[in-house]
Parts: structure tokens; sequence; C-alpha cells
């Protein structure tokens, strides 16, 4: 009984993420255009430096990619979670 009650708690965790991503990914969403935003050089917002190479470019790119690598690291991880304790049933 104690086993079947700990497999449900796990198969609740993974069910629960759905709804975790979403206000995670929405989270992500809006830090990355508070990113962009808060990078103003002459008024012109960082998205438009991706066009015109200047020096905020390389701050851009720099802070997307962690951004994004931290972001995926913690969709694996969760999914890897999930995957293993799937596999223990």
């Amino acid at each position: 009984k104690e086993g079947e009650r700990e497999r449900k708690r796990e198969r609740e965790s993974c069910s629960f993420f759905p709804s975790f991503f979403l206000s995670f990914f929405f989270l992500s969403l809006l830090s990355l255009s508070f990113l962009l935003v808060i990078d103003l050089k002459d008024f012109g917002l960082c998205v438009f430096s991706f066009f015109s190479l200047s020096s905020s470019f390389e701050f851009c790119l720099v802070t997307s990619l962690i951004f994004l690598s931290f972001f995926l690291s913690f969709i694996l991880s969760h999914f890897s979670f999930c995957f293993v304790s799937l596999m223990k049933m």
C-alpha cells in the first residue's frame, strides 16, 4: 500500500508538469522581453540591434543564450525525472 501511494504521488507530480511548464514558459517570456527592453541604446530596442550589429548585439546574444540554456536544462531535468519515475512503475 505504501508503495502504491508513493507511485501515485510520482504520477501526480508528472501530471502537474504541464501547468507548471506553462507558468514557467510565460515567466521566461516576460523576463526575456524585459531583457530586450532593458537594453536601450539610442532608444533602439535590443531586437533592432540584431539587424544593425551594434555593441549591444553581443550582450543580447549572450543573455538570450544563457537564458535558453537554463530553460532547456530545466525542462530536460524534469522530463528525465518523470521518465525515471514512470519506468520504475
